[in-house]
């Protein structure tokens, strides 16, 4: 289920906190869930700072992968007009975290917004999604 909510930077531990739930709620082990909420973190900070009017986060899981979207939509704001930052040295390192993180990212932009989809390899197998049963582990 998506989570919508404006896209400003006071928002962005909410979407960390809703994602946290269904993590736990999923069985994602403790090294995983610092890894996704790491990222839900940087991405929803970025579409924040990139000034759209709304932003929607979804995560979706499978037996050895979540997938992870986060899109900011709407008109950019005059204050924080949708530009790469000039301060590249303190700023602009949330993708490249993600992206060291991910197996793969994908970017789609328009004149509406930004979609980033991010494919997260779990190091351990989770539960049927909708299961609060603990993830199956290989035995050695």
């Amino acid at each position: 289920m998506p989570l919508s909510l404006p896209a400003q930077e006071r928002y962005a531990p909410i979407a960390r906190r809703h994602v946290a739930g269904r993590l736990l709620a999923w069985g994602i082990s403790p090294a995983d869930q610092d890894s996704v909420l790491l990222i839900i973190g940087e991405l929803a900070a970025n579409a924040a700072k990139h000034g759209r009017e709304s932003m929607t986060i979804m995560v979706t899981a499978s037996s050895r992968s979540l997938t992870i979207e986060v899109t900011d939509t709407g008109t950019p704001t005059p204050a924080n007009p949708q530009q790469p930052s000039e301060a590249e040295g303190e700023n602009g390192r949330g993708l490249q975290i993600v992206e060291c993180l991910a197996r793969s990212v994908q970017y789609i932009a328009d004149s509406t917004g930004t979609r980033v989809r991010v494919d997260y390899a779990l190091a351990t197998a989770a539960p049927s999604p909708g299961t609060d049963r603990p993830p199956h582990r290989d035995r050695d």
